[in-house]
């Protein structure tokens, strides 16, 4: 991590902190007691971002930190972050020769329901259509 994506992280969980909405409450107060910018909100805790770049898991139920999260969930949070966050554009993955497509949305990179987008469904891919091919591997093993 360079010294100015460390700044930008470093911003971005202040801008976060300054927000003046209560729905956001309990993870900004999380995210202030472990300087942790919350880039994959989830409904049990969040994927949280430190300055140095490491990612932890932040439970909303106990307030407990952890480093032991799922590769699929980094995944999503490096995609989520910079939507939520555009100065951490940085975060987001660079598909690479290897990705295969997403069997799920079939490359599109959308959840379709009834030939409908479904906006507020994230695709396994992340929006991405495709996947690093030892992460599809592993979605692949755990559906069976």
């Amino acid at each position: 991590m360079s010294n100015e994506q460390s700044h930008l992280i470093r911003g971005a969980l202040e801008q976060y902190l300054g927000r003046a909405d209560p729905r956001e409450a309990i993870y900004q107060a999380l995210a202030k007691r472990y300087a942790l910018l919350p880039i994959l909100p989830e409904w049990t805790g969040f994927v949280g971002l430190r300055e140095d770049g490491v990612l932890f898991w932040v439970s909303e139920a106990d307030g407990s930190v952890s480093a032991d999260i799922n590769e699929h969930a980094l995944h999503l949070a490096k995609i989520r972050g910079p939507e939520l966050f555009p100065e951490l554009g940085f975060l987001r993955p660079v598909a690479a020769v290897d990705w295969v497509q997403c069997w799920s949305c079939g490359g599109a990179g959308r959840v379709e329901v009834q030939g409908q987008v479904a906006d507020n469904l994230r695709c396994l891919c992340g929006g991405m259509g495709q996947l690093p091919s030892h992460l599809a591997d592993l979605l692949r093993e755990k559906a069976q």
